[in-house]
């Protein structure tokens, strides 16, 4: 291991810390879907992965893909912490009037140091009802 457990728990603890603050600055989020998945992120980014910020397009790098679609601010986080981009990104997060705002549905991320880390393939239908309901229709 890379890190001691506490080490892994100190950092998962961290980056649930962004992670809220992320949502806080928006004033609105998915905390839940944010929330669950920083463990299994942070063994992920700090044991398991094949990755180095400092050079992020590194030949045989491994990539996650993240079908998961209120995991991006926990992703964010992880990711910010790891060094892959500034910490001051994370505020930006559903910013509509920021071209480069990072949204809550990863669907990759496209940053000049950090491109196409993650690639969302598809998220789960949900249930017909629901989907009809969201949508507008009856």
């Amino acid at each position: 291991m890379k890190h001691s457990v506490q080490e892994l728990n100190d950092i998962a603890k961290e980056a649930r810390r962004v992670t809220m603050k992320c949502i806080a600055s928006l004033g609105k989020g998915h905390v839940g879907g944010a929330l669950d998945i920083v463990d299994a992120l942070t063994v992920l980014y700090y044991e398991e992965m094949n990755i180095d910020p400092a050079n992020p397009k590194m030949a045989g790098r491994d990539r996650l893909v993240l079908s998961k679609g209120h995991g991006g601010p926990g992703l964010y986080a992880i990711l910010a912490l790891k060094g892959f981009f500034d910490m001051k990104e994370i505020y930006t997060l559903n910013k509509a009037s920021l071209a480069e705002a990072l949204v809550d549905h990863v669907a990759g991320l496209d940053r000049p140091h950090a491109k196409l880390i993650v690639e969302t393939f598809f998220e789960l239908p949900r249930s017909g009802p629901v989907r009809r309901r969201r949508h507008g229709a009856r």
